[in-house]
């Protein structure tokens, strides 16, 4: 992800939206500290699958972070992340989804 972020840092630094996980996941914490709930279990749901570099700059481009850059800076940013995706991973990237479901009883 070295190179990936160096884009990012140089095209589009105030993105928080760059295709990792968020850290800190909390959702269990927060509903294990409300005490409406008991029975409070996390599972965490992770997948892994290869996307080319038109799959993964197609998807990007449509998180709202990334559009909110606009257009130009948009282009400007694909452009770079293509140009490392293709040079450093061989035109393909490995991506691990990761969603976290949070279970509990309400009181």
């Amino acid at each position: 992800m070295a190179a990936l972020d160096a884009v990012y840092r140089t095209h589009a630094p105030e993105t928080s939206s760059d295709g990792r996980p968020p850290s800190g996941l909390d959702g269990e914490d927060a509903v294990a500290e409300n005490r409406a709930f008991a029975e409070v279990r996390s599972h965490t749901l992770r997948s892994t699958q290869t996307s080319s570099a038109d799959e993964w700059l197609g998807l990007i481009s449509t998180l709202s972070d990334h559009i909110a850059l606009g257009a130009q800076r948009v282009d400007q940013l694909v452009a770079a992340l293509r140009t490392v995706i293709d040079a450093d991973y061989g035109g393909s990237l490995h991506v691990t989804s990761c969603t976290q479901a949070v279970l509990a009883t309400r009181l």
